[in-house]
This record gives C-alpha cells, sequence and structure tokens, in this order.
C-alpha cells in the first residue's frame, strides 16, 4: 500500500519540509519499516502560478534516489500532490510489468491531479466499464483505471463533489454482480484519493472492511486514516501525520473539500 500527501495554500509555498525534512516526511516513511518499503516508484505534481501541472514520476525507491527527490521538492505552489508508492497487484502479473514511470503517481488529465492509496481488487470489471475512456490508460496500475472512472465520472456529474461518492457507488454496485464467483473478499482495500482541479483540493477516504495495520511512523494511527493539518496559510492532508504536529484524524467513510474562497481556506468534511 501507498502513502500520499497533498497542500493547498493562500499564496504559493515551498512544501519541502513535509516531503523531506520533517522528522515524518514523505521522503522519511519511504523506508521507515522494513518489509513495508514504499519503493515501487514515486512522483510529485503540482500547479504553476499560471495553473498549468508539473509533474515529475520515477519508478524507483524514493529513499535511494534522495538528491532527485529533495530537488523535485523545491518548487513554490498552490497546490501540490505527492506519492510514494508499494505496488498493489491484485491481477497477479509479473512484478516488471507493474514497475515503470507510467505505473507511478499521481495521475494527470487536463487540469486534474490525482492519487490513490490502496488497491482496486475488482479492477478488471471496472475497466470493462470505462467505455471511451479505457483507450487512454497507459500502465498495468489498478489505480489508474481508478483515476479514469473518476473522471468518467466528472464528465457525467460534472463536480467532483459528486463524482467521487459516485465512483464508490458504482464499484459497490459492480460488487455485487461479480462477488458469488470473485476471488476477493472485497472489491477494495481503501478507495483513500488526493483529487485537485487547480483551485480546489479534494480527499477521498473510503475502506470496506477494519483493519488492524498501523501507520508507517505513527503507530497509535489506523493505516486507513488519513491526516489533515490547517495552518493559517495552508492546509495539508496526508496519509499519516508528517511532523510532531496536532493532525486531525480523517476516518472512513468521508468527503474533504479544501477551497480559497474570500481570501480564506474553507475546509469541509461530509460522510460519504
Amino acid at each position: 500500500m501507498c502513502r500520499m500527501i497533498g497542500a493547498i495554500a493562500c499564496k504559493p509555498l515551498n512544501y519541502s519540509d513535509f516531503l523531506y525534512k520533517h522528522n515524518k516526511s514523505l521522503l522519511l516513511q519511504s523506508n521507515a519499516v522494513k518489509g513495508r518499503y514504499q519503493k515501487d516508484g514515486w512522483g510529485i505534481g503540482y500547479y504553476d502560478n499560471k495553473g498549468r501541472i508539473h509533474l515529475l514520476k520515477r519508478p524507483g525507491f524514493a529513499a535511494h534516489e534522495k538528491k532527485m527527490f529533495q530537488r523535485s521538492a523545491d518548487f513554490k505552489s498552490r497546490i501540490f500532490i505527492a506519492h510514494i508508492r508499494a505496488a498493489s497487484n491484485p491481477g497477479k502479473i509479473p512484478k516488471r510489468k507493474l514497475i515503470g514511470k507510467v505505473n507511478s503517481q499521481p495521475f494527470c488529465f487536463e487540469d486534474f491531479l490525482f492519487a490513490h492509496n490502496g488497491t482496486l481488487c475488482i479492477f478488471e470489471e471496472v475497466k470493462s466499464r470505462l467505455g471511451k475512456y479505457t483507450k487512454y490508460i497507459r500502465s498495468r496500475n489498478d489505480s489508474e483505471v481508478l483515476f479514469w472512472q473518476t473522471i468518467k465520472m466528472m464528465d457525467a456529474y460534472g463536480s467532483i463533489e459528486k463524482a467521487l461518492p459516485a465512483v464508490a457507488d458504482e464499484i459497490e454496485t459492480i460488487w455485487k454482480s461479480v462477488k458469488n464467483y470473485s476471488k476477493f473478499e472485497y472489491p477494495y482495500k481503501g478507495l483513500n484519493i488526493l483529487f485537485a482541479d487547480g483551485k480546489n483540493l479534494y480527499a477521498m477516504i473510503k475502506r470496506v472492511h477494519e483493519s488492524q495495520k498501523q501507520s508507517l511512523m505513527t503507530p497509535t494511527w489506523d493505516f486507513w486514516d488519513m491526516a489533515l493539518l490547517e495552518n493559517k496559510n495552508s492546509v495539508l492532508i496526508s496519509s499519516e501525520p508528517v511532523n510532531g504536529e496536532k493532525w486531525k484524524k480523517i476516518k472512513s467513510p468521508a468527503l474533504v473539500k479544501i477551497h480559497f474562497t474570500n481570501r480564506k481556506l474553507k475546509i469541509k468534511v461530509k460522510n460519504v
């Protein structure tokens, strides 16, 4: 399973503290726990002052590419999403086909930036219902199927606030029709999603079963809960806390919208 972090700010900021300097930074999470290394790729995506997405993705182990990771964190932006990957393999395909730049996250399309933590177990069934969006898939990553399903729902509903719950609803509807012959016990292991549209930052936190697994660097933190930190000029949301400050725990099922209005950042959290 993966780890990720995103932020939105009132003005362009540098986030290197959270990405690699703090004592629980995303970079340090990549090799924090033996046997649970996040070594199957990493990526950082952000918007420049003209709203264009800049995206660097690598297929390697972030802990072994510290200098490149640190250089990649040397940016200023209002919104960014970063991701380190421990590849899931619900399709049981050869590992070499799972690893590569095209499989690394975040994924982007037009103004949208997306990252996922979890496993979409029934990704083949979901993929078969993507229609025209199937042609855009380039990787063997189940998370990319989830990305294009999200874009499909964006086009259908016109807003990410409606699209993300619709993604989960469709997966659960598909599951009802396949669970009697599926090799999986659940349709997914976590639908924790970060999604940005250049103006707002969203997160969905959703799982279908209880987990005993703990976070990498905060042992008392459940693996599937997400962490939110509100500062004066920014809001961060992460798979787990990345420093010693007091992070708010966001538990499943939840949809978070963080948006900039009247010169302030507003946070809206609701059950989904």
